[in-house]
């Protein structure tokens, strides 16, 4: 019988950063949704970038600040351009 050991507790989150967290991540589900269904590139890019924004305001909101950071500057940055360039 193998036992469980329990997570960590994650800290409570206050109202007003559930409400933050819930709207960044329907912003993030609608963008996701947008790019799959866009016809054109240029617009995929655009829904694709405010989808990585929204998910580096989700890493910042959880307290994940380099993660947050790293999320605008590699993906945001680099790859977008990249995508728009091709």
């Amino acid at each position: 019988m193998s036992t469980l050991v329990p997570l960590a507790a994650l800290p409570a989150l206050s109202s007003g950063q559930g409400v933050f967290l819930a709207i960044m991540s329907a912003m993030a589900l609608v963008s996701a949704l947008a790019v799959a269904f866009s016809r054109k590139a240029v617009h995929a890019a655009v829904y694709m970038m405010s989808m990585m924004v929204a998910i580096s305001a989700i890493y910042f909101g959880v307290g994940a600040e380099f993660l947050g950071a790293v999320q605008i500057v590699v993906y945001t940055g680099a790859i977008m351009m990249l995508f728009l360039f091709v």
